[in-house]
């Protein structure tokens, strides 16, 4: 089982890492044309998705470095990463591209995913207060 843990969480670090940066230093010009997005948001906000993911991904990077505290960072960066591929669904579906919802699904379900198993984890092992 922590296998597959492991598993999402370097894809989701991986994925962020490869989509924050981008978003986060290249010139808002050349993403317009690789997400057709870029366009309907100010330059601040594409920025701020940009660092918004690579908090992501450093979350789930620290969680598998940090063991200590590696409960509490994976609820609380999945309860960020769900809030955030939420978002990017409303907006895909807001601007009329529903067909591109299935990447911001995907990623909402893993997230949701390994914020039950962390959740339900930790209840039954009484972590919640440690």
């Amino acid at each position: 089982m922590r296998r597959r843990f492991v598993a999402f969480k370097l894809i989701i670090i991986v994925s962020c890492t490869l989509s924050g940066f981008p978003q986060l230093f290249l010139p808002i010009e050349s993403l317009v044309a690789d997400m057709y997005w870029v366009q309907y948001f100010p330059e601040k906000f594409v920025r701020f998705i940009g660092f918004y993911e690579l908090v992501c991904a450093l979350g789930f990077s620290l969680s598998l470095l940090i063991k200590k505290y590696s409960h509490r960072i994976t609820i609380f960066t999945s309860l960020l990463l769900s809030a955030f591929m939420f978002g990017a669904m409303a907006a895909n579906i807001y601007l009329g591209r529903p067909s591109l919802i299935v990447p911001s699904l995907s990623f909402f379900a893993i997230s949701i995913y390994i914020l039950y198993y962390y959740l339900n984890y930790s209840k039954k092992n009484n972590l919640e207060g440690n």
